[in-house]
């Protein structure tokens, strides 16, 4: 949402709320509210440069979703003695429960 106010787009506060609630659901949370500025950033008249503005906000967007999964959550979870695991017990659960309930 900063970024978004940064680069004057309107409702930039409800798209980083919903990008918020969107990063809960698995896989495609993250695209839909990667998605979800653009036609907004595009079709603002007020914008001087559309197609950059939209460019930016979603390469920024990328950019703190990429620094955040796999930098910052990664150590979060490695520093937490609760949420260490042997790697060879974390395999043996993701075959077990696959073979229980199928791929997915």
């Amino acid at each position: 949402g900063f970024l978004l106010k940064l680069l004057r787009v309107e409702l930039a506060l409800l798209f980083g709320v919903m990008s918020f609630f969107f990063s809960f659901i698995p896989e495609v949370g993250n695209l839909i509210a990667l998605t979800l500025p653009i036609p907004i950033i595009i079709f603002d008249s007020r914008l001087e440069k559309p197609f950059l503005t939209a460019v930016i906000a979603t390469s920024g967007q990328l950019g703190l979703k990429f620094v955040f999964a796999n930098i910052i959550e990664v150590k979060l979870v490695e520093s937490d003695a609760t949420m260490k695991m042997h790697p060879v017990i974390t395999l043996l659960s993701v075959t077990f429960f696959g073979l229980i309930w199928g791929a997915t």
